[in-house]
């Protein structure tokens, strides 16, 4: 530990100031949030006619009753597996997108690691990948 009370161990703190940030992207940015958000408190009272003695709101889930209603889709318990595979399917197609849109500029879609980027057992450096692009 040093003695002389002149010397600095550490730097004085700067200061953080936020950006405002604004652009094409972020426009989309808020005009998707603001439609998802309209959706979202708009839709409970968006009503459906299904007929004699059956619930009119457009979008429910009857929990005592063990049904779920979307528009004309009336969901049952033992449905559930379409919910199921209809959810995989997204996975799947969220996983697939970035990698069919790899080649087209959009990005890559890698794990970097040390200035290395593996692509699917393939190593090269990320020089190589910007000199192909």
């Amino acid at each position: 530990m040093p003695t002389n009370n002149n010397s600095k161990l550490f730097e004085k703190q700067q200061k953080v100031y936020p950006k405002r940030v604004w652009g094409k992207y972020r426009k989309i940015k808020w005009l998707l949030m603001f439609i998802t958000l309209g959706i979202y408190y708009l839709a409970p009272w968006v009503r459906w006619d299904r007929g004699f003695n059956a619930p009119d709101q457009a979008i429910l889930i009857d929990i005592p009753n063990s049904r779920a209603y979307f528009f004309f889709i009336e969901i049952w318990p033992q449905e559930v597996y379409y919910i199921t595979g209809l959810l995989i399917i997204a996975a799947v197609g969220l996983f697939l997108l970035p990698v069919s849109l790899e080649g087209h500029g959009v990005g890559i879609y890698a794990h970097k690691r040390s200035g290395q980027i593996y692509l699917f057992g393939s190593k090269e450096s990320f020089k190589e990948i910007v000199k192909k692009e």
